[in-house]
């Protein structure tokens, strides 16, 4: 996603199903949850600051499709700080 609010829902959406699948536990599932609201600040600033810089890289009709592979970076950097404090927050098995 693109824009900044469908990433932000995405990203809730995605820490609400990581944190089922991994067993975390309720006031940690509501953390993860923040973390991906907490994130959506410099990750959307990170996307549009780059953004900013597209037009001046004078990639004609490549653009679009930057433009569109940008988002899908960031948004995948931000799962994946979302994932790793999931899977350090999820339920151990007693050993």
């Amino acid at each position: 996603p693109c824009s900044g609010v469908n990433g932000l829902w995405s990203a809730v959406t995605v820490a609400a199903l990581l944190a089922t699948a991994w067993g975390v536990r309720p006031l940690r599932t509501a953390a993860l949850g923040a973390l991906a609201v907490l994130l959506a600040l410099p990750m959307n600033g990170w996307r549009a600051a780059t953004l900013v810089y597209l037009p001046g890289l004078k990639l004609g009709s490549a653009e679009e499709l930057t433009h569109t592979a940008l988002g899908a970076v960031v948004f995948c950097c931000w799962l994946l700080l979302l994932a790793a404090a999931a899977w350090r927050w999820r339920l151990r098995s007693p050993e």
